[in-house]
């Protein structure tokens, strides 16, 4: 959107009343934003030296570094999972925001037929993207495999410069788990967004049947709340 977007939004319908988009956005987008901030300025860190170490913050937004020592670099550890902690209860939260609308009959004839078109579509939907991410994962699934092989198998063979090499399978098996819970954890992310999108389309479409802008409003913030839900579970979990 533009910048005079935020401030000046309307809908197409000639009808509908004029809404600030900034009144459309909730608490819930502030927080989401100052949270994405904190969470790509953590994300950043990096860690140089052996016993001494120095914790930059060359890209972040806040450019210090930060002087650890004396055991300090655990408070360096928990400045990246507790803000990844957060961000998956946040998505969890959102989703029950999202979960609380409820896919319902109307009363009249026409909103029967467009629950019944609705409901249709939504559980073919449902159906055709897990079908989807059944086959895609199938072959994530062989690739996981025959890869784990290749990663255990090549990173088992170390050894110092100018010395024979040796063979280390607790280190090879180490890297080959890191491989697999990547893997894993970039295919629940995955899943989660894809369930999420189809899970909140529906939604989405019953809050913006309500009266003028209500409707606007409350669709923006649901078709909002799934996005946040995806990227912050991803962000969290990986």
């Amino acid at each position: 959107l533009r910048l005079t977007a935020l401030f000046d939004f309307k809908p197409s319908h000639s009808d509908s009343a004029y809404i600030p988009m900034v009144s459309m956005l909730t608490p819930d987008y502030w927080f989401a934003t100052i949270l994405s901030l904190f969470l790509m300025s953590t994300g950043v860190m990096a860690a140089d030296g052996d016993e001494t170490s120095y914790w930059h913050f060359n890209h972040s937004l806040w450019h210090t570094d930060t002087y650890m020592s004396n055991g300090m670099e655990r408070n360096a550890s928990l400045m990246v999972f507790i803000p990844c902690g957060v961000a998956v209860l946040f998505a969890a939260y959102l989703y029950l925001r999202i979960s609380a609308i409820k896919i319902e009959k109307g009363t009249s004839t026409f909103e029967q037929a467009c629950f019944d078109e609705l409901t249709t579509c939504y559980v073919t939907v449902t159906a055709g993207a897990k079908a989807f991410l059944f086959s895609l994962y199938s072959i994530c699934a062989v690739f996981i495999f025959i890869f784990s092989i290749v990663v255990v198998v090549l990173t088992s063979r170390i050894g110092e410069k100018g010395t024979p090499l040796e063979w280390e399978w607790k280190v090879g098996a180490l890297t080959m788990a890191s491989f697999i819970v990547g893997a894993a954890t970039s295919i629940l992310s995955g899943y989660i967004g894809m369930m999420i999108a189809v899970y909140s389309n529906a939604r989405t479409t019953v809050s913006a049947a309500g009266e003028g802008s209500k409707g606007w409003i409350a669709s923006f913030n649901c078709a909002f709340r799934a996005g946040a839900v995806a990227g912050f579970a991803l962000c969290g979990i990986s």
